[in-house]
């Protein structure tokens, strides 16, 4: 791998478009040729993320190799990138004979660009940490923080801030709305300590359904990234995070954490066959403690609230689609369909343990279920995007209800609840339980 291959592909990339766009306008060609011409486009578009992603995790490991690499990037720079002040910028960290880091950041800028896409807006820029006693690194932010500080992400809108996060310190959130081009350079912006006396306390209790072992109970209080201004709406992946406060938990239950920032804070609990449980606090008073209430943790097994255990069964998987709408329309029966992929983690996981729960099981022995491994007229048919996809459908294969991602069984639960509801079917009688005790809702 080397930097080569990234500058061809980021060339290509360009220049696939731009034919593309001028042969609209001249159409000096046929319609099918344009169109493989940005099927082409887009799949090298997906190249580069994975190139980058390769070069980045080189560049992070210190040694002869990842300085020939910096410095076969970073002599790229100026065919490459197309914004002068981006360059200027990396070319100042250049003279400060920080190749590795300047080439890293170059690598963030183009991931942003590429995200961002031509009518987007970028950020870049550097946080300090005033007093020096954490690394910037180590701060919440929507993007991943470089080694002194650099950074570099695609926005969604300059009218929102860009927010850092970090417990004893003072919110920092930076305005861009002064930022009118494509590119907010905000050089340096500093995250200041927060005085002691600013600083609030949380309290509350944890409720553990079936158990009084509070000792098992492991709770932590995170500080809040804060609001993402990014075009996802999600946050940037990075190698670490900074770790949350392990708070003790009393032998009734209760729990005090002190020194927090009078702003959003998230708290999480697990315990040893319970569902964990998030809660976000997003008003703490610094007058007096504030105080969260109960978070209660639930039993993970749905027999304890059903009364009784589930009945035995297994799932039986159609393979194809096809088969199993005309297997659905004949018995008349409801189908849901799987939209996986056998490369897929989470898919996996949602087989193995959530499927697997025999309540869950018992639930979906109403169903005709299939398996669509990356079934392109299945995809096209429900819309794709994400794996593992559940569709719920009606004997004719109408969509009634989806859920994506990895769940536990308590989790899929409501889904199946939500689902049956949907397709005006009976609740199960477990489940006509569970919503009694309100341990699954509709809502």
């Amino acid at each position: 791998m080397n930097a080569k291959n990234l500058m061809t592909t980021f060339t290509i990339l360009g220049l696939s478009f731009a034919i593309a766009a001028n042969a609209v306008a001249e159409d000096p060609k046929p319609a099918p040729s344009l169109v493989k011409e940005l099927v082409t486009a887009v799949g090298q578009m997906q190249q580069i993320y994975g190139l980058i992603d390769k070069l980045d995790q080189q560049l992070s490991k210190p040694g002869p190799e990842a300085d020939q690499l910096a410095g076969e990037l970073l002599g790229s720079l100026d065919q490459i990138e197309r914004h002068p002040e981006v360059n200027k910028y990396i070319h100042a960290i250049v003279d400060q004979k920080k190749e590795r880091l300047a080439a890293q950041l170059f690598l963030r800028v183009g991931r942003a660009q590429l995200a961002a896409g031509d009518w987007g807006r970028i950020v870049i820029g550097q946080l300090v940490v005033e007093d020096g006693k954490i690394e910037p690194e180590m701060v919440q932010a929507q993007m991943p923080i470089l080694q002194e500080g650099y950074f570099a992400d695609e926005i969604k809108s300059i009218d929102l801030p860009i927010c850092f996060r970090a417990r004893g310190y003072r919110d920092l959130d930076v305005q861009l709305s002064s930022y009118k081009h494509s590119l907010a350079n905000v050089d340096k912006v500093v995250l200041r300590p927060l005085p002691p006396e600013e600083r609030v306390t949380l309290k509350g209790t944890v409720a553990l359904d079936g158990s009084s072992d509070f000792k098992s109970v492991q709770l932590y209080v995170d500080t809040a990234m804060g609001p993402l201004n990014t075009p996802s709406g999600g946050y940037s992946p990075r190698a670490s995070w900074p770790k949350p406060i392990t708070v003790p938990v009393s032998e009734a239950g209760e729990f005090t954490v002190e020194g927090l920032n009078p702003s959003e804070v998230t708290v999480f609990a697990t315990a040893p066959d319970h569902v964990n449980q998030y809660k976000k606090i997003v008003m703490l008073s610094s007058d007096h403690p504030t105080d969260m209430g109960e978070l209660r943790l639930m039993k993970s097994d749905l027999g304890f609230y059903v009364g009784k255990a589930a009945p035995e069964g297994e799932l039986n998987w159609e393979s194809d689609y096809s088969s199993a709408l005309k297997r659905a329309e004949a018995e008349h029966k409801p189908l849901m369909v799987m939209m996986t992929a056998t490369w897929c983690g989470p898919c996996k996981m949602l087989e193995k343990e959530t499927l697997n729960d025999p309540w869950i099981r018992s639930f979906l022995s109403r169903f005709v279920i299939v398996k669509a491994c990356e079934d392109k007229d299945v995809e096209k048919k429900y819309g794709g995007g994400a794996y593992p996809t559940l569709i719920f459908a009606d004997s004719s294969g109408r969509q009634m209800y989806r859920c994506t991602g990895y769940k536990p069984a308590f989790t899929f639960a409501q889904d199946c609840a939500k689902a049956f509801d949907s397709l005006s079917i009976e609740q199960p009688e477990a489940i006509k339980t569970l919503l009694e005790k309100q341990i699954v809702t509709l809502k």
